[in-house]
């Protein structure tokens, strides 16, 4: 479907995962395996269309409802691979997280491409046009990432901030597309997004399925473009937390472009699977 913007299935795909975790944190049942202990190792494997993540973390909780978590990733997909380093803290209702990712674009699969100005066009059309031009290069990506979430009976608030800086290395410039946007060789990305879900179903082991609405807003400072998003989503965690495997989340949503240079009112959507568990 043309009306469908790929671009944007991986802009909006990080924070619904992100969210998938949030709303497991505010729930009654804590982390995975919470029974286990206060110290954790654990691996994460994610796959959607940005490709496959792995994750080695630790998770330390000094009391039911807060602790810290560290760790470091590695992802890889047809045209970039990343790695990436974290620390957080977390309590019932807020979490800070900061994060360094370095990527580095492989030149192939529409990253990364460069445009002369802020107003260009940058469609799945435009992209298609450009194809072969292709560049590799580095990027570095500073995030800091505060979160507030609460819980009201069957209902789970969540709003997320995303403050990232980039810096692109040895790329032609002097915008990029990155992450369904242009940025500057040197630009700051903000975001944030909210979101509401209503638990359809709670199971005792900590089981669940989610559905609802989430709103972003996306702005990237030196390029001067604002992007707006409104989607439904749904959650789903099959299966009881305290097993090993109990960190599953499967997520799907679709939603509309309220404003975009390129693709306002275009539809997009998404899916992706994350499993996080106890080594």
């Amino acid at each position: 479907m043309k009306s469908m913007a790929v671009l944007t299935i991986l802009v909006v795909l990080l924070p619904l995962a992100v969210l998938a975790e949030e709303t497991e944190d505010g729930a009654d049942s804590q982390g995975e395996n919470a029974s286990e202990g206060p110290g954790q190792p654990m691996m994460s494997i994610g796959l959607s269309p940005m490709g496959l993540d792995l994750g080695l973390l630790y998770k330390y909780q000094y009391e039911q409802r807060a602790g810290f978590q560290g760790g470091v990733s590695a992802g890889v997909s047809p045209s970039s691979t990343k790695l990436s380093a974290h620390i957080a803290w977390s309590c019932a209702n807020a979490e800070l997280r900061a994060q360094y990712t370095l990527h580095s674009f492989l030149g192939d699969e529409g990253a990364l491409l460069s445009f002369d100005s802020p107003y260009e066009r940058f469609d799945k059309d435009d992209v298609w046009r450009k194809k072969g031009e292709e560049e590799h290069a580095l990027g570095h990506q500073f995030s800091f990432q505060p979160t507030l979430r609460a819980k009201f009976g069957r209902f789970f608030l969540s709003n997320k901030t995303d403050l990232s800086y980039f810096r692109i290395v040895d790329g032609d410039g002097p915008f990029f597309l990155i992450r369904g946007t242009l940025l500057s060789e040197s630009d700051i990305l903000v975001s944030n997004t909210s979101a509401v879900l209503l638990a359809v179903h709670e199971g005792e082991g900590g089981s669940s399925l989610m559905i609802g609405p989430a709103f972003e807003i996306v702005r990237a400072v030196d390029a001067n473009l604002t992007h707006q998003r409104l989607s439904g989503q749904i959650l789903w965690a099959p299966f009881d937390r305290t097993e090993w495997y109990g960190g599953t989340r499967l997520f799907a949503f679709a939603g509309s472009n309220l404003q975009d240079p390129n693709r306002r009112g275009k539809l997009y959507l998404g899916l992706g699977l994350k499993i996080n568990f106890s080594l």
